[in-house]
């Protein structure tokens, strides 16, 4: 009952004052403000970490963690070696900080994390955040290193007690090491004590998706639709399953169920269609587009033209598109790999450019780079000493499977170029 109390001030809170959709700077300082003040309020009763927790994941479902950072570094000047305010400082730096870009901020993080840890070295919450530390900025063995006391090390004669943050925690790790196996392990322990854990599943189902398991993909989906029938990400999910076993009729069936529930996520549509566009079906994958563009509200002249349409003639109207909004990286790296498949190699060179530039994070829009650039054009000899210097400093770019980024073509001497799939 206090949990709900306390979320419906949160609540009301965001509503009185604008919401979470800001309109102007004062609305934004304004809200900031009122959650501040709510923190103070709820984080002055918190008796533990894992009080201080629940707050944040209050504040998280209303998007104001970014007020939370802003309190406790404040808070962090007048007590530096509180070790609860390093702790929750660093839970809310890793909450709201993207990995791709602000890696300054989660090694402050880390290091606040690592004092408060000290502290404490048995708080579990305390341990779990210094290890989600790691994972954000792909440090793997540091953040298994950091679950040890509650996975084992398979020295101990007893093994610790069951942990599902824990588990949940090393699966990500495993899956952003790309070691499925493991991943599989941590995520059916904990399928094997809570069976109804729908983002357990979830999990699982992707991992299945992406190593070629389609019908286990699709199995783990049906049972996680039995307990969470509502959920759009499920059915979103699905359709990427069908669209890989190449069932498109059940595929618009999924995502015109997901649009009753997430009408406005153009962002899966975009997913979808280079699915399709992976498995050389070129129609569905600009039906996919056109539900994208329709979804993003700008594109209303484009989308009637993308009718029954041919590649080529899609191509064209996609750049016309794509020009008339160049913030848009998505339809850029759509646009790219299409011309890829027609051959317009320079054409595609220059959309992945564009869409670079609009997002400058994404690696799809560094796909030329990695598969159609100079130096990649003559793979050299494994055993030469070039290929030897290489190999020591990072290893040959490969996908999901293990194939590497670019294939020779020996009957004809030919290269042909494929962006990555799963990459």
């Amino acid at each position: 009952m206090k949990h709900i109390q306390r979320t419906f001030v949160w609540l009301i809170a965001v509503m009185l004052i604008g919401g979470t959709a800001f309109s102007s700077s004062a609305q934004d300082a304004a809200t900031l403000a009122a959650a501040k003040t709510q923190l103070d309020k709820e984080y002055r009763k918190a008796k533990s970490d894992k009080d201080a927790r629940e707050i944040l994941d209050r504040m998280d479902e209303k998007g104001l963690v970014i007020a939370a950072v802003d309190y406790f570094a404040s808070a962090l000047k007048t007590a530096p070696t509180d070790g609860r305010l390093q702790f929750a400082y660093a839970e809310s730096v890793r909450r709201v900080a993207d990995p791709r870009y602000e890696l300054d901020r989660l090694e402050e993080a880390r290091i606040q994390a690592e004092n408060a840890l000290s502290q404490a070295p048995n708080e579990r919450e305390r341990r779990l955040t210094l290890a989600r530390v790691h994972l954000a900025m792909k440090n793997g063995d540091a953040a298994l290193d950091a679950l040890k006391p509650f996975l084992g090390d398979g020295t101990q004669e007893i093994d610790p007690p069951f942990d599902k943050g824990a588990h949940y925690v090393a699966a990500q790790v495993y899956k952003q090491k790309r070691d499925s196996a493991n991943a599989d392990f941590h995520l059916s322990t904990i399928l094997e004590r809570d069976s109804k854990n729908v983002d357990v599943r979830l999990e699982l189902a992707d991992i299945l998706r992406r190593d070629g398991w389609y019908e286990k993909s699709a199995e783990q989906l049906g049972i996680a639709l039995r307990h969470r029938n509502r959920d759009p990400q499920i059915y979103y999910a699905l359709g990427k399953v069908y669209a890989h076993m190449n069932e498109p009729d059940k595929v618009i069936d999924m995502y015109r169920r997901a649009k009753t529930h997430d009408p406005d996520n153009a962002q899966a549509r975009y997913d979808l269609a280079h699915i399709f566009l992976d498995n050389d079906n070129g129609r569905y994958a600009i039906l996919s587009i056109r539900s994208a563009m329709a979804v993003d509200g700008r594109y209303e002249k484009h989308i009637e033209a993308l009718k029954d349409v041919s590649t080529l003639k899609a191509v064209e109207i996609l750049i016309t598109a794509a020009t008339e909004t160049p913030d848009n990286a998505d339809l850029f790296v759509f646009l790219g790999r299409l011309q890829l498949k027609t051959g317009n190699r320079s054409a595609a060179k220059t959309s992945f450019q564009s869409a670079k530039a609009a997002d400058r994070t994404r690696s799809l829009a560094r796909s030329w780079r990695n598969c159609c650039s100079k130096t990649s054009r003559k793979p050299p000899s494994p055993n030469s000493k070039r290929s030897r210097r290489k190999a020591a400093r990072r290893p040959t770019p490969t996908c999901s499977r293990g194939w590497r980024r670019f294939t020779v073509v020996r009957a004809t001497r030919r290269r042909s170029c494929r962006p990555p799939k799963n990459c």
